[in-house]
């Protein structure tokens, strides 16, 4: 947040901070990412009041980027899921918008996943008819059955798109055969250079490559499923959607 100011003085003085907040935050960066780019949360500390600072020095503040915003949230409140975590931080708050719009059953795509090796479902959410500014949107996982070493597991994929431009949300979870909890779990945004890739991606129902891949966040370890399912919800932008197809436990918390 920007203070109030009474003067230019004050206001260069607090410029001047900043900058230098921000290019000691660059100059510590590279040291403390992992190789998605994400900072682990054992390289952040938190104030009693919830501000976020760099373990590596206290004096440079940091905020988790917009699009993690709900799930940091989620992560600060939860003592057992924050050691497994890596977040994307910035120096500074960003001042983001989301279009609100609305969205088949997760159990039963496991157990058809796991008779038959995959399951797939698409969904759409059509414009808010009383918000002019509300755009459809659309939904797509994937659920795949897995043979790794550990023994047989799933790996569920999802993609949102909000219904313009070239940004999809992408989930990814690496589940036990069951469904019952979950080993890994991660949050990226992917760019692609047109619109109709995007289109192409969510009509035929075919990954392709983006131009550009960004994590925002990374969850390693023992996860329990509705924990799994309700960190995406808070990381795609439409939650009606992550509802309908997860089935959505009624007590959880709006966002």
């Amino acid at each position: 947040m920007i203070p109030a100011f009474t003067s230019l003085d004050d206001f260069r003085r607090w410029r001047s901070q900043r900058e230098r907040e921000r290019a000691r935050f660059d100059e510590l960066l590279p040291a403390i990412v992992n190789k998605d780019g994400l900072v682990p949360t054992s390289e952040i500390v938190l104030t009693p009041n919830g501000n976020w600072y760099l373990k590596r020095d206290k004096a440079i503040p940091v905020v988790p980027h917009w699009r993690v915003e709900p799930i940091a949230a989620l992560l600060q409140a939860r003592p057992d899921l924050w050691p497994l975590a890596s977040l994307r931080v910035r120096p500074e708050s960003s001042l983001v918008g989301r279009a609100p719009v609305f969205g088949v059953p997760f159990a039963r795509a496991v157990e058809h996943a796991m008779q038959n090796n995959l399951s797939e479902a698409r969904y759409w959410g059509p414009p808010s008819l009383n918000q002019w500014n509300a755009i459809h949107s659309e939904l797509w996982v994937r659920i795949d059955r897995l043979k790794e070493s550990e023994g047989p597991s799933l790996g569920l994929k999802a993609w949102e798109w909000v219904g313009e431009g070239v940004e999809i949300n992408y989930a990814h979870m690496i589940l036990t055969q069951d469904g019952g909890s979950a080993r890994h779990l991660d949050g990226a945004n992917i760019e692609y250079s047109a619109e109709a890739d995007v289109r192409e991606i969510f009509a035929r129902r075919e990954k392709r490559k983006g131009v550009a891949y960004s994590k925002y966040f990374r969850l390693d370890g023992d996860i329990a499923v509705g924990d799994a399912i309700e960190i995406v919800r808070h990381f795609f932008l439409v939650k009606e959607l992550v509802c309908e197809y997860f089935d959505c436990i009624p007590s959880w918390p709006e966002t």
